[in-house]
């Protein structure tokens, strides 16, 4: 006994009392509540209201919302650049067959000339569906009204005329903006 009273009262230990003395007074405990309204109360400060929820589903519908348009108008952007573009390639294929052929493809033959075989073009001069990005077939006019030939996309509505998504896309104005 005396070697562990030693070595747990011992100085060089750093202990100066021994394990079952302390200096600290005992830690007093919380008063017994018999009911749990305490828990009550304290869970119901913590929760949120049905207001408040409310309110964060609104802002959440009006963020979406504002969301779908700006994606939407992107979408519609993209679509009339993109018939842009088609319509620029589409017209340095009708140039191609005019020097090819002397002439250009008249309203029979359509822009489905572009895609017969020839000697010089054995696969066509163009390859593929010839469809808008709103999945319609471009309109081909020859002669045309604004050029020599007018080629156009009737936009998202597929109807002359139109603003905004429904505005057609023109072989006459590509170098517009």
């Amino acid at each position: 006994m005396r070697n562990a009273e030693s070595a747990i009262g011992s100085p060089g230990l750093g202990y100066k009392h021994s394990p079952r003395v302390c200096d600290r007074p005992a830690r007093r405990r919380a008063p017994f509540i018999p009911h749990s309204s305490f828990r009550i109360q304290h869970s119901r400060r913590r929760a949120f209201t049905l207001v408040e929820l409310m309110v964060v589903v609104v802002i959440l519908g009006i963020l979406a919302t504002i969301v779908t348009v700006s994606v939407n108008d992107y979408l519609v952007k993209g679509k009339q650049t993109a018939a842009k573009a088609e319509i620029a390639r589409i017209s340095e294929a009708l140039n191609l067959f005019y020097l090819d052929h002397d002439r250009y493809p008249d309203n029979d033959e359509g822009l489905a000339a572009l895609k017969q075989t020839t000697p010089q073009h054995p696969q066509g001069i163009l390859q593929g569906d010839l469809l808008d990005p709103w999945g319609r077939l471009y309109v081909y006019v020859y002669p045309g009204v604004h050029g020599v030939f007018d080629l156009l996309s009737l936009g998202a509505d597929g109807q002359e005329g139109g603003t905004g998504a429904d505005t057609d896309v023109v072989s006459w104005e590509e170098s517009k903006p």
